[in-house]
């Protein structure tokens, strides 16, 4: 999801290859490479939500405390930084060059460094009491409702053809 959403942009109308639109030149529709790339990304994004969903239920239903290590604090508590930073950055190469596959990607960007940020918080929450186990689970379910009704509303955007707008230049 990462490569796919860097490498694809919508063109202005009049360029070779362009797909522009009739008022402002632009044209977010699923036939182009953009558009193709967008319903990509909303479909990995339900996919992932019903995964992970899957998962989290099963981990709560079979009460199964979580295992904890100072391995996993250093790479939750990296992963964090990272992930945040690389969000960042992706948000404003998205704002500059106009992509929503970009700001999509971002989104999910996001979205792992919260995971991260949850995952080092109850590390360290469980720590001092180990009656939140069900924790990273919980975040899990949430985030994953959060990835389904994104993804639903991307898809629905394209198909309808009234995504984001586009700052015309």
């Amino acid at each position: 999801m990462e490569l796919g959403s860097f490498w694809v942009r919508g063109r202005l109308k009049g360029e070779e290859g362009g797909v522009g639109g009739e008022d402002n030149g632009w044209s977010w529709k699923v036939t182009d490479g953009h558009g193709r790339a967008c319903l990509g990304i909303g479909i990995s994004f339900v996919v992932s939500s019903i995964v992970i969903s899957a998962k989290a239920i099963h981990t709560l239903v079979i009460n199964e405390e979580p295992k904890r290590s100072i391995n996993l604090l250093f790479v939750s508590g990296t992963s964090v930084f990272l992930l945040f930073s690389m969000a960042y950055i992706k948000y404003l190469v998205a704002y500059k060059t106009d992509s929503r596959a970009l700001r999509i990607d971002a989104f999910n960007t996001t979205a792992g460094g919260v995971m991260a940020f949850a995952v080092t918080l109850t590390s360290i929450l469980y720590e001092h009491s180990n009656k939140i186990w069900f924790l990273d689970a919980t975040v899990a379910l949430g985030i994953s409702l959060v990835f389904f009704l994104y993804g639903v509303r991307t898809i629905i955007e394209l198909h309808s053809d009234k995504g984001t707008p586009v700052p015309s230049k």
